[in-house]
């Protein structure tokens, strides 16, 4: 296997950012940051350029996983970052908006861990770094 994924994990649930974070550690991923907010998020990403970033829809505030995701791909300048959105909402207004930014994935919950897993892995083979 070639470099490990390096992954971004925005969810505003502590518990459910961690176990996310040990399921894929667990699967050989690196990583590189929790942020439960749509700034943090930002902040991480400018700083640590993820593979991938795995992100919930749903944050508390008033910016929500899309706008975050839209935002950090403007950030980046480049759409070699990929999204998995990982969610509760399976509304189709809120698909449609999520699919605008051609995510790798969109995971409605409850998910499987190996589904997740298998998602992260496909975003990363689309960079062309992992």
């Amino acid at each position: 296997m070639g470099e490990v994924i390096r992954v971004l994990i925005i969810e505003d649930e502590a518990m459910i950012a961690w176990s996310l974070g040990d399921m894929l550690r667990t699967a050989g991923c690196n990583v590189v940051g929790i942020a439960a907010s749509v700034d943090d998020a930002l902040s991480i990403a400018e700083k640590e350029k993820p593979e991938v970033a795995l992100i919930d829809i749903r944050l508390r505030g008033k910016r929500d996983g899309i706008e975050a995701a839209r935002l950090m791909q403007q950030q980046s300048g480049q759409p070699a970052m990929q999204i998995v959105f990982l969610t509760g909402q399976g509304e189709r207004e809120t698909r449609k908006q999520a699919h605008m930014l051609y995510p790798t994935s969109y995971l409605v919950k409850p998910v499987i861990p190996a589904e997740i897993v298998r998602a992260v892995r496909r975003a990363a083979a689309r960079t062309g770094r992992v």
